[in-house]
């Protein structure tokens, strides 16, 4: 009988909303002869308490309640009550706490509430699910504010975690900054286009959303979800090891200097290459210090063609050299020591945090480097490298660079030898 009760306030509840329940009882009786009548553009969270005052909204409200509970299972009876629950938090409000008439209900009733709620939660409420349960279970700890976890995370997030939890097939820096978004979210109440502007990317908080609606889409999804809960609550609880919000702020006028370019080629016995070869490694190390996309640092006037300059910035870790890497990074380092910043170049989060989670590129520390090495420096397309590797192309550009290729004759000790392969990477 709870159930019923339970069931019929919350159709009277619909009745009411949709100024029918004065209508004549034809008219009321035919409104609800369909299996999901017509959703109220607003739903109150409480449902309406009292008796019917009609015999035919008492029929209404009896019939439809014991529609529901005669259902064999409780994802029927949620299939049959999703339309006295229009959202997650209609649903939710059922089944929270210092509800005592709900603490009576049966437990079918309880699943069947719970699957609706389930089925209309939205991407962002399951990350913020997944982050409630992790810090529920845990010690109490200091809550920091949105500002301060947005100084802990990059306007792209690290490249060690984009390659393993993005969906196969995310090709672009806009995937990692919609994930850096996704982790402040998860932590936060802040609203979508708060914490695109605390990250300060490139993207509109439209494309943030359908990249999100996208992602919790993918097979891999829950994983996802957990992974993004997880860095957020390690994020939270640990001492920040690089201000992401001082150096989305830096002024990258003098980064690498056509000066500096040139004493770098000399210390690594390469020639200096052109206008075009100096302005993309400035843009490599430019995205590898703010943790900003390549492209938010203006273009030199020698960048005719962006799509082909952009390729050619992201295929770095195909053509670089370990002497040439490291020299880059050092420079960096220098960049910083000037300004007086005592951090690392880089920082990424313990991957230990992804442990037993079916991620999409959990196998990507199982690539073989030396055969990677063989095969890169004959091979100089990504796309290439990753269907003999049976891997993603990013993950490729992610492993080259933690582990350059070194290289092989003399022909390759000189910057114009490396041009020539970084030109060729932009190929199929």
């Amino acid at each position: 009988m709870t159930d019923i009760a339970l069931l019929a306030a919350r159709v009277r509840h619909h009745i009411r909303i949709n100024q029918l329940a004065d209508a004549p009882a034809e008219q009321l009786l035919a409104s609800y002869a369909e299996s999901r009548p017509t959703l109220p553009a607003i739903w109150p969270l409480q449902p309406l308490l009292g008796a019917p005052s009609t015999a035919a909204e008492t029929a209404v409200t009896l019939g439809a309640s014991l529609n529901i509970l005669e259902s064999r299972s409780a994802a029927e009876a949620a299939t049959k009550m999703d339309w006295l629950y229009p959202t997650a938090a209609c649903a939710a409000q059922s089944l929270c706490a210092g509800r005592p008439t709900w603490l009576m209900a049966s437990s079918s009733l309880i699943a069947a509430c719970a699957k609706v709620a389930g089925s209309k939660r939205t991407p962002i409420a399951d990350m913020r699910r997944d982050y409630s349960l992790r810090i529920s279970s845990a010690a109490p700890v200091n809550q920091i504010t949105p500002e301060c976890l947005a100084r802990r995370i990059p306007t792209m997030l690290w490249q060690s975690w984009t390659v393993r939890i993005q969906p196969i097939g995310s090709h672009s820096s806009a995937t990692r900054e919609h994930l850096s978004v996704r982790t402040l979210l998860a932590a936060t109440q802040l609203s979508c286009a708060d914490a695109v502007g605390l990250l300060c990317g490139t993207l509109t908080t439209g494309a943030i959303a359908s990249a999100i609606k996208a992602l919790s889409q993918d097979p891999h999804w829950p994983a996802i979800s957990e992974a993004i809960a997880r860095l957020a609550d390690y994020l939270c609880t640990r001492d920040p090891i690089i201000d992401y919000a001082r150096r989305r702020g830096l002024d990258y006028s003098d980064l690498l200097t056509e000066a500096s370019w040139r004493r770098l080629c000399r210390d690594v016995e390469m020639l200096p290459g052109g206008s075009l070869t100096h302005e993309a490694v400035r843009h490599v190390l430019f995205e590898k210090i703010s943790g900003l996309p390549a492209e938010m640092l203006a273009y030199g006037e020698c960048v005719k063609h962006p799509y082909t300059f952009r390729q050619q910035i992201k295929n770095f870790p195909l053509v670089a050299t370990p002497q040439l890497a490291e020299a880059l990074w050092d420079e960096g380092r220098l960049f910083l020591a000037r300004r007086r910043i005592d951090e690392p170049l880089t920082y990424d989060p313990p991957l230990f945090l992804l442990e037993g989670l079916d991620v999409p590129s959990a196998d990507i520390d199982h690539i073989n480097i030396a055969m990677l090495h063989r095969l890169a420096d004959q091979i100089p397309w990504p796309s290439t490298l990753a269907s003999l590797l049976c891997t993603d192309t990013d993950a490729i550009r992610y492993l080259l660079e933690e582990h350059p290729v070194a290289t092989r004759g003399s022909d390759h000790n000189s910057l114009h030898a490396t041009k020539n392969r970084w030109q060729r990477t932009i190929g199929p």
